[in-house]
């Protein structure tokens, strides 16, 4: 198989990996939706350490969805269209 060939058939991969994250981000983002919100989460001077057991969590799919896995899909549709250095 020739470089390009390779190449191209890694992008189209990539391209469905992409669509799979899509997913599962969805599917993330939907499970911090569903937890109940405390009127703690509602204080922008509140203290991390001392929300509840939903807020905790929300917080941790909301920091994995914004931080890790946003950075990731972008990367990896750039990469899907020839982005990658």
């Amino acid at each position: 198989m020739k470089e390009t060939e390779a190449v191209e058939r890694v992008r189209g991969e990539i391209g469905r990996v992409v669509r799979d994250l899509e997913a599962t981000r969805d599917w993330l983002q939907g499970l911090a939706e569903s937890l109940p919100a405390s009127q703690e989460e509602a204080d922008p001077d509140r203290d991390l350490a001392t929300l509840d057991e939903a807020g905790a969590l929300r917080a941790t799919l909301q920091c994995v969805l914004r931080d890790r896995l946003e950075m990731a899909l972008k990367d990896l549709r750039g990469a899907s269209k020839g982005g990658a250095k």
